[in-house]
């Protein structure tokens, strides 16, 4: 019939992983960050009292992490695509 799920490889489960840790950011950054957090202010309208927060306004603050987690996803795929192997 099909492949067996067990035949997967390697660098195939890396590219899984990759692809959806980058799925994952791209939404991340995209839809909760500027659409929900810059555009539309609605933590803002959750947390009144945080509305003069400079963190509403400059999302410089987070880009620092964010490309951090971008150069290490690789890194994390490779890890991760490892301890799969290693139990199969």
């Amino acid at each position: 019939m099909g492949k067996d799920q067990n035949d997967i490889g390697f660098w195939q489960l890396i590219l899984r992983f990759i692809v959806m840790l980058y799925v994952m950011k791209i939404f991340d950054i995209v839809v909760q960050d500027q659409w929900l957090v810059m555009t539309v202010g609605y933590f803002k309208k959750i947390f009144p009292e945080t509305a003069e927060c400079e963190g509403w306004k400059n999302r410089g603050f987070n880009n620092r992490k964010q490309i951090i987690r971008i150069i290490l996803y690789p890194f994390l795929s490779m890890l991760t695509a490892g301890i799969f192997m290693l139990f199969r």
